[in-house]
């Protein structure tokens, strides 16, 4: 009887760790995804075209974006594993070698970024559109380095479990992006009304505001912490990070490339795509959270060599994750007109969302058991399978698939129900990952 209450008392245990860490970094990734969102909801009141602008040049700006993001994210389990093993100075010096690499690839990734924003056209992108968009883009540049930067702090600082400082950075950008987003894309006083590149410039801003605080809130360096850049850590980094960062990339490149297919529709088709998938990056976000509040227990765990505690700590994150994402679920599939209406003023646009909410409802909960495996997979250091797998669930199943139904007749529906395919099978197969991961020798990265 005792042994089944110590199993019992080490459950919840693990439930109420993962939910005290995961709350306020589920809340900080909300935070992020809302500025997107009150970008869309802002610059909706403006035009369609203008809407869809900003969706398509968003998420051109992520595609590569999301690659420096998450290629930081390496830095989580190397913070983590040395923070379980008591070594602090050794955890802050990940964090200033990640700070170097931020610095660097942010620049680096400014170019490729441009490159494709004068190609629009080359895709049969309408006109009006691919020059707003590409307005967005020039405006939305310049914060490249430093989300880069805040991925970078923000993986120490969860690592650390300091992740209210982290929410507290969010929160702060949050205030000024609704009033920057507002004051640039209308006007206010001597501020000219900028429509889409105002959207692009005030976001911009509020990303060095996010890095500003978490740089402030830094403190005083433990002994023994090495500032000077080394290329053998940046090497490490890169090692581990880049296969993150590739399989970020095939994550948002199939959202950008069925974004495209969709501007080649119509305005309005790109508009209720980009209206629907700004909901599903929201509701996404809570997962991604939770998915690093799991990344950051399974690096203590390995870190303190406690490898027991590895099975319970993934039963319970992919347990919280389906319970998580279940009532957007009800949310989207049930209350589809609630959400879509926020995002887009066009009756038009708002009949061709309706039904792809309900869509995208029937794959929340998968979305979420595939974004807690791969942060458990990542804080274990075993970043290659969520490339490869994600590169085979939606560049072998999700677009053709999604590209076949569009061309069918059913036009952007088409390409959500190609994204429900893929997105069905990524999930469990991480999730079988991890599991077959734990079963074998674990060491620190």
């Amino acid at each position: 009887m005792s042994a089944q209450r110590e199993g019992l008392r080490l459950w919840n245990q693990e439930f109420w760790g993962l939910f005290r860490l995961a709350t306020p970094l589920a809340l900080a990734q909300a935070g992020n995804a809302l500025m997107g969102l009150v970008d869309m909801v802002v610059v909706a009141r403006v035009s369609d075209t203008a809407q869809a602008a900003v969706g398509l040049g968003n998420a051109l700006f992520f595609v590569f974006a999301v690659f420096g993001l998450a290629t930081l994210s390496a830095v989580d389990p190397l913070v983590s594993q040395a923070f379980g093993a008591k070594e602090p100075a050794t955890a802050r010096t990940h964090f200033w070698q990640g700070v170097a690499v931020s610095c660097g690839l942010g620049l680096l990734l400014c170019l490729p970024v441009l490159a494709c924003s004068y190609l629009l056209e080359s895709f049969h992108v309408e006109p009006q559109v691919a020059q707003l968009a590409r307005a967005y883009i020039w405006a939305r540049l310049w914060s490249m380095p430093a989300m880069l930067l805040f991925s970078a702090s923000r993986a120490y600082f969860q690592g650390v479990d300091k992740p209210g400082l982290i929410f507290f950075a969010v929160l702060i950008s949050n205030v000024f992006n609704v009033l920057a987003v507002l004051a640039c894309v209308h006007g206010f006083g001597p501020i000219p009304a900028m429509g889409a590149m105002g959207s692009g410039l005030a976001t911009g801003f509020c990303s060095w505001v996010g890095v500003g605080v978490l740089a402030l809130a830094m403190g005083p360096r433990p002994q023994g912490t090495q500032r000077r850049p080394s290329w053998k850590a940046a090497k490490h980094i890169l090692t581990l990070g880049v296969p993150l960062g590739l399989h970020a990339v095939s994550e948002v490149s199939i959202v950008a490339l069925m974004g495209i297919f969709a501007a080649t529709l119509s305005a309005t088709a790109s508009a209720a795509h980009y209206a629907t998938m700004t909901w599903m990056s929201f509701s996404f976000c809570f997962a991604l959270g939770l998915g690093n509040a799991a990344s950051v227990r399974t690096g203590w765990a390995i870190g303190r060599g406690d490898f027991a505690s590895l099975r319970r700590i993934g039963a319970v994150a992919m347990a919280s994750s389906i319970a998580l994402m279940a009532p957007w679920t009800v949310l989207f599939s049930a209350f589809p007109h609630l959400p879509a209406s926020l995002t887009t003023d066009s009756a038009e646009a708002l009949a061709l969302a309706l039904p792809l909410f309900v869509i995208g409802g029937l794959f929340q909960l998968m979305d979420g058991l595939g974004a807690v495996s791969a942060g458990l997979l990542r804080g274990a250091g075993d970043t290659k399978p969520a490339f490869y797998v994600t590169m085979l669930g939606y560049y072998v199943l999700a677009a053709p698939v999604g590209i076949y139904l569009a061309l069918q007749g059913m036009g952007v529906r088409g390409l959500w129900w190609g994204t429900a395919v893929g997105v069905v099978f990524i999930g469990p197969v991480l999730a079988a990952r991890f599991y077959w991961r734990i079963s074998k020798p674990l060491a620190r990265v």
